[in-house]
């Protein structure tokens, strides 16, 4: 084993030590993205825990206001993976659990009627 593969194995595994063992799994059925090769492709990835910002209000509104001009104005297209009536909301978490979702999951509304 290279030198070069020796330390990202070394890596790899000392972050999953710091997971915990339970762990493990969920982080080798991640994607790995290397930055250059993503930049060669001019790809990206990008997130943001909203979590940390309950309390930027007017920050979240002017973000969501701006997100959601770019839906109606198309420039916005999130990809949806799946949809599952607002009944199967149980199997809708259990595929994104599963990590079997590429995209956005969606619950719709039964249509009136035929609730129950």
């Amino acid at each position: 084993m290279s030198l070069r593969l020796s330390r990202r194995v070394h890596d790899v595994l000392y972050c999953l030590q710091d997971l915990g063992i339970e762990s493990i799994p969920l982080a080798l059925s991640m994607p790995f993205f290397h930055p250059l090769s993503l930049m060669n492709q001019n790809r990206a990835v990008f997130g943001v825990n909203l979590g940390h910002l309950w309390h930027e209000v007017d920050k979240l509104r002017l973000w969501m206001q701006r997100l959601l001009q770019g839906v109606a104005e198309g420039w916005v297209r999130p990809h949806v993976d799946k949809t599952f009536p607002l009944a199967q909301a149980g199997e809708a978490q259990a595929y994104i659990e599963a990590r079997r979702n590429v995209g956005k999951v969606v619950l719709t509304p039964e249509p009136s009627g035929q609730s129950g």
